[in-house]
């Protein structure tokens, strides 16, 4: 009987599982706003100010962009330039239009939400 005991395996102890993504609760921290204003009338407490130093800050639209950019230098790059009027060339046509409304959006969201460099001259 000894040699079964001998024969067993050790039990390995169960080390930690990783917790899943769904369960893992990221702390992102606050950006605050700026104090200066925007434009010279939209003050630090302006509602449509602080929607857009929401929405640029959420990671969600970060993720937006940042999906974009290799999408529109994917577009670019499959343009022909031998046939400027090509069926592939008008469909990424219209693909850089949308592209470039999207950037569009962005960047009037972040220079409206970020103060101008002579506004923060002049308050101080």
């Amino acid at each position: 009987m000894a040699g079964d005991d001998e024969e067993d395996e050790p039990e390995i102890p169960l080390s930690p599982q990783p917790l899943p993504l769904a369960e893992l609760q990221l702390k992102e921290k606050a950006v605050p706003m700026p104090e200066a204003s925007a434009f010279f009338i939209f003050s630090p407490t302006n509602k449509i100010r602080v929607l857009c130093h929401r929405i640029v800050n959420a990671t969600w639209f970060t993720n937006f962009i940042l999906l974009f950019i290799p999408l529109s230098s994917v577009s670019l790059a499959a343009e022909d330039p031998i046939r400027p009027v090509s069926f592939r060339n008008k469909v990424l046509g219209y693909f850089d239009i949308g592209f470039t409304s999207v950037f569009t959006v962005e960047i009037v969201l972040k220079v409206s939400h970020t103060p101008s460099f002579w506004s923060q001259c002049i308050m101080g």
